[in-house]
């Protein structure tokens, strides 16, 4: 939520779903998760983005960075059940 927060400058409520983790070594973890936000908002961008954009799960912009599209490859049935409501 922090993350929400810092880099796009969102205050509202989110739910936020543990999704694809990633581990490298004994010593390196990242985690990813899914934010779902009640309504659409305008981010306010920090100095780690150039652009943000919304987009359907199933309608992702192209080109993605591979990290991105394996991110969305694994998480989109999880997305598209908390997007119809599958989750609070």
């Amino acid at each position: 939520m922090r993350e929400a927060q810092e880099e796009v400058g969102y205050q509202g409520p989110i739910a936020l779903l543990p999704s694809l983790v990633y581990v490298r070594h004994p010593h390196f973890r990242y985690s990813n998760f899914v934010g779902l936000v009640p309504v659409e908002f305008k981010p306010r961008l920090n100095e780690e983005h150039l652009q943000a954009e919304w987009f359907y799960p199933d309608r992702p912009p192209s080109p993605l960075h591979r990290g991105t599209a394996l991110l969305l490859d694994m998480a989109r049935d999880q997305i598209m059940r908390a997007a119809s409501g599958g989750y609070e």
